[in-house]
């Protein structure tokens, strides 16, 4: 099941409690960071500080990237749109996502 919601408040703490795969985007309000520190401390193998200091800062298609079942630590995931085109083929290497570096290291 995939959840997706600009405004985390909206979701019942139980129900996120259930999630073990995240990807955050920008969250800027201070209630929206509050409602995911107690999960990003739980998910995330390394400090949950690094993470939601970072999250502010992320652009348009950025996202940080939290799996405890499948990552050591957080990862940061650039998503990138690409409208297909009639010249465009599958095996030309131009996917939706790109995984980027991992934690401390900040995007530039």
């Amino acid at each position: 099941m995939i959840v997706a919601t600009q405004n985390v408040t909206d979701l019942d703490y139980k129900a996120l409690g259930q999630a073990s795969t995240w990807a955050l985007g920008r969250l800027m309000a201070k209630q929206d960071l509050d409602r995911v520190r107690h999960v990003i401390g739980s998910v995330n193998g390394g400090s949950h500080e690094e993470v939601l200091s970072a999250i502010p800062s992320l652009r348009a298609g950025e996202f940080i990237l939290l799996s405890p079942d499948h990552l050591r630590s957080a990862q940061r995931l650039a998503v990138r749109a690409s409208r297909p085109t009639m010249k465009s083929s599958p095996k030309s290497g131009s996917g939706w996502f790109k995984r980027q570096r991992p934690f401390p290291n900040r995007i530039p």
